[in-house]
């Protein structure tokens, strides 16, 4: 199939880092736990456009660092 972006409004806490799963609603029960910083190593992107067609050229991803951890 055709691989394309889609546009998902995240949150940012001390927990960690969320999604809203409607809309940009900030809502505790809208939101779903994506990432913990203390297990994860961050990288920054500076060509997301030319290397993975990316909507904008800059942009971040997280990796976490134990096995099992949070996808």
């Amino acid at each position: 199939g055709k691989k394309s972006w889609k546009k998902i409004y995240f949150l940012l806490r001390r927990s960690g880092l969320y999604f809203s799963t409607k809309g940009t609603s900030k809502e505790p029960r809208h939101l779903q736990f994506f990432s913990e910083f203390g297990n994860s190593d961050i990288y920054v992107s500076l060509a997301g456009k030319k290397k993975h067609g990316a909507p904008t050229n800059y942009g971040f991803c997280f990796k976490p660092n134990k096995a099992g951890g949070p996808r």
